[in-house]
């Protein structure tokens, strides 16, 4: 997802075997960790998150088997207000693995 056009698109082979850059757990106003699935109905099964700056990517199910559900979170807001992100029908599901790297 590019957040500046809004659009989807397929990157292949750009995450490196043994890391990963999604997390099921936030850091709150106080420090404290917290489990994203428990900061929204729409993410029970299977939250995960990826820090993006200032916004936090975070996608999951409300139920086993159901559909996945996209949000960004605004980091001022530590997990209190998701923003839906529309997935276009033929989107073939998030990425399992992945790597970040900061320079």
């Amino acid at each position: 997802m590019d957040l500046r056009t809004g659009e989807w698109s397929r990157v292949e082979e750009a995450w490196n075997a043994s890391q990963c850059s999604r997390s099921c757990v936030g850091v709150g106003k106080e420090k404290e960790l917290f489990y994203w699935g428990d900061s929204y109905s729409g993410i029970r099964v299977g939250a995960c998150a990826v820090a993006l700056g200032e916004w936090t990517l975070v996608s999951g199910s409300a139920y086993q088997g159901g559909p996945q559900g996209f949000f960004l979170v605004d980091s001022d807001t530590h997990g209190k207000i998701f923003n839906t992100i529309h997935v276009p029908l033929h989107f073939s599901g998030f990425v399992q693995s992945g790597c970040s790297l900061d320079i």
